[in-house]
């Protein structure tokens, strides 16, 4: 959706919403990713942000710093800050141990490496669960032939480039108590590596800016408005009476994290949320009443902190109608303010159920013969496209 037909919706949205004070609506809930926008943000950090905890820089001349040749690697040294080394074969591995700081509860959100090599189409990288990579011939064969998680394109020639190498899974860093590179993937090629860096999710969330994305705690993923102290943001809306404030709030920081809302009505400020999240890497309701608060209102978002870059998600938050006849709500309907209940639905899902083995899809065998009597009585879709590749992705993507 082009911005300016967003710009539309939400002023549609916040109209419809501030007139259904007296009763039903047409529009029940009101989301507030969608009112956010960068030009809300304010009281940006005054300092750099600090680095991750996993970062080899080899400029800063403190040796090869516990990386090690692991297989089709010869001359592994530091040259002028810079590791360097030669590609004996087209898989050429290096690795090192991770640190035994990490965070291991937290997400591995990519892999940065900045180099330059003479020869070769992609990087790879991966982590493995042993502090010491060992590589023989058989395992060589296995790498070739399988699709790695962390890659990135090459462009050999004289010039350093950065890889940010993403995944499309969800690991966590305690997963990984050893990290390998290939360089490069042709024999005898050079190679030079200026810095590595693990760059967790709380690592990424320091660096971006206050914005909307989607967030994952405890593999449970909400579309959440990202937030880095000390910025803060406010929006201004009109709330209906019987409405309250759907909201969930998480972080990755081990040390707790305090999410505070203030009502600001003229020169008169009250604190309506001061939720305090000490357990990292899971979601906690924090859901606001909004009964008594009708009218035009602003809600100041912030984390209460005097530490720099310190991060936390407010997931998902979302002004919602109550029924104005009905203090407890008995359907569905009845709790977003007089919208009619949705009539049943029943979803069945096959996880992990091969498409090109099924008869309905032209399979040869009848391998799915119930599937087929239900396809022949309703409709049949041809060309899907996945939300995702792995499960926990791609079946809520279903609801939604």
């Amino acid at each position: 959706m082009s911005k300016d037909r967003r710009s539309i919706l939400v002023s549609v949205c916040a109209a419809a919403l501030a007139a259904c004070g007296g009763g039903s609506a047409d529009v029940a809930a009101l989301r507030l990713v969608d009112l956010f926008s960068a030009d809300m943000v304010q009281r940006a950090p005054s300092a750099a942000v600090p680095p991750s905890a996993a970062h080899w820089n080899f400029a800063e001349d403190q040796g090869l710093q516990g990386w090690t040749a692991a297989y089709g690697v010869a001359d592994l040294k530091l040259v002028d800050g810079k590791l360097t080394g030669r590609s004996t074969s087209d898989v050429a591995v290096i690795y090192v141990p991770t640190p035994a700081d990490l965070d291991v509860q937290d997400t591995l959100y990519s892999i940065e490496v900045r180099l330059r090599t003479s020869g070769g189409a992609r990087a790879i990288a991966f982590t493995r669960n042993n502090a010491a990579v060992t590589v023989n011939d058989a395992a060589a064969k296995t790498m070739r032939e399988a699709t790695p998680a962390f890659q990135a394109t090459l462009q050999p020639g004289e010039e350093f480039q950065t890889l940010t190498m993403t995944s499309s899974g969800v690991s966590s860093l305690g997963s990984g108590k050893a990290l390998a590179i290939r360089p490069t993937d042709v024999a005898g090629q050079t190679f030079e590596i200026e810095s590595v860096r693990l760059i967790s999710q709380g690592d990424h969330s320091a660096e971006a800016p206050t914005g909307v994305g989607w967030q994952g705690l405890g593999n449970i993923f909400r579309e959440s408005i990202s937030m880095r102290s000390p910025e803060r943001f406010a929006v201004e809306l009109d709330v209906p009476q019987n409405s309250w404030l759907d909201l969930h709030v998480g972080a990755v920081d081990d040390q707790p994290v305090t999410f505070r809302i203030d009502e600001i009505i003229g020169e008169n400020r009250e604190t309506i949320l001061d939720r305090t999240v000490t357990t990292p890497h899971r979601w906690e309701d924090a859901s606001i009443d909004l009964g008594r608060r009708a009218g035009h209102r602003r809600l100041e978002f912030y984390l209460d902190t005097d530490q720099e870059y310190r991060t936390g998600f407010w997931g998902s938050p979302v002004v919602r109608l109550r029924n104005a006849t009905a203090t407890a709500a008995k359907t569905p309907g009845e709790a977003l303010g007089g919208v009619a209940a949705p009539k049943s639905v029943i979803l069945v899902m096959c996880d992990t159920l091969r498409r090109d083995h099924l008869n309905i899809y032209g399979y040869g065998r009848e391998t799915s013969p119930n599937l087929a009597r239900i396809a022949s009585q309703g409709t049949v879709f041809l060309d899907n496209v996945s939300q995702a590749t792995w499960t926990k992705a791609s079946a809520p993507s279903l609801l939604t």
